[in-house]
């Protein structure tokens, strides 16, 4: 780069700095404009266009902003939460460590393998519940019409996760 170009390009860095790079000038009085008075300037055309002109619409909008960032990023921790704590249900089903479908502690259904109730699981066949309260993981039929959602043991077991559910914190995990 020459030396003229460069002596230009610096002495253009040490100029006025009200010029932005967009190239428009302000001038004092423009820059003393208060947020209102600017509103004011822009009210007509930017209403037309559906802009924001007040403090107050600025606030209400940043407010939704901020309520649905927050939403949005409480639904992505428990959607992963969901995520892991099936998959880690599913393993530690496959791996044989507990039943989820049991009547005092005996399974409901023997003709089901902890893998034929990992597959219901992954499938969307059975949904688990967590109970806090009890800190307990149960799985329950997705669909309540089905002949195994029918069985005595299991309606018993129904009504004393209902129960549980109603009496403290629980999670369905889908």
């Amino acid at each position: 780069m020459g030396s003229f170009a460069l002596g230009y390009l610096l002495g253009m860095t040490f100029s006025d700095t009200s010029i932005p790079a967009n190239g428009y000038t302000m001038d004092r009085s423009d820059r003393d404009m208060t947020s209102e008075e600017w509103a004011k300037i822009c009210a007509d055309d930017d209403k037309s266009k559906g802009l924001i002109t007040s403090k107050k619409e600025w606030k209400a909008a940043y407010e939704k902003y901020l309520k649905e960032s927050k939403d949005s990023k409480e639904e992505s921790y428990w959607n992963a939460w969901d995520r892991e704590f099936k998959r880690g249900t599913i393993q530690d089903l496959r791996e044989h460590k507990y039943w989820l479908i049991t009547l005092d502690r005996k399974p409901i259904y023997p003709q089901f393998t902890q893998d034929d109730i990992a597959d219901m699981i992954e499938s969307g066949e059975l949904y688990l519940v967590t109970l806090n309260n009890v800190r307990a993981t149960v799985a329950l039929w997705a669909d309540e019409n089905r002949e195994e959602a029918k069985d005595p043991k299991y309606l018993a077991m129904l009504e004393k996760v209902k129960k549980d559910m109603e009496a403290g914190d629980y999670r369905i995990v889908k």
